[in-house]
């Protein structure tokens, strides 16, 4: 990945990502918890240092506290985000025909609330994360992030399942 924050495992009010790109991270009113990063739907954050160019895939552990019109990271001051709308689905803004997945169901797009989603989005048509901010675009994320990765490819139906099934333990 070109991104990977294992955020069960960082804590601290600056840590850096554990991939070999190491990026800088700022956090901003997070907490640190064995499972993740609590963030309280009013003004919590991490930002990243860095930008990070040719995205095509996102992937995150999240555990909604409150699933109704939240942000969940922008990557560029509101031209590409990731997020949860009214009904509770996630969304991708700005992202060429995305497909998702949640809890590895493709096309699957309904966020439960008070419980682990391991939710991906994926484009074909990269784009540039130049702001990458966790926890905020339009509205403030309420609720944990357990880690997070992004990718510069598509991730195969093969991967997502493969990922999820060596991570799901830590979520039950």
């Amino acid at each position: 990945p070109v991104l990977y924050m294992p955020c069960y495992r960082l804590d601290g009010a600056i840590f850096t990502s554990q991939d070999a790109y190491g990026h800088t991270c700022t956090v901003i009113g997070t907490t640190w918890g064995s499972q993740g990063r609590s963030f309280d739907g009013l003004d919590d954050q991490i930002t990243l240092g860095s930008a990070i160019n040719s995205i095509k895939s996102a992937l995150l552990w999240i555990y909604p506290d409150d699933n109704t019109s939240r942000s969940i990271m922008d990557f560029d001051v509101r031209t590409h985000s990731i997020e949860m709308d009214g009904s509770g689905n996630l969304t991708a803004t700005g992202w060429n025909s995305p497909s998702f997945y949640v809890n590895t169901v493709n096309g699957a797009v309904a966020i439960a609330q008070s419980t682990w989603n391991f939710i991906v989005v994926s484009t074909a048509t990269a784009f540039n994360g130049t702001t990458i901010v966790f926890g905020q675009e339009a509205s403030f994320y309420d609720g944990k992030i357990g880690e997070a990765c992004l990718y510069d490819r598509v991730l195969s139906a093969i991967e997502i399942q493969q990922n999820y099934q060596v991570t799901k333990w830590r979520y039950q």
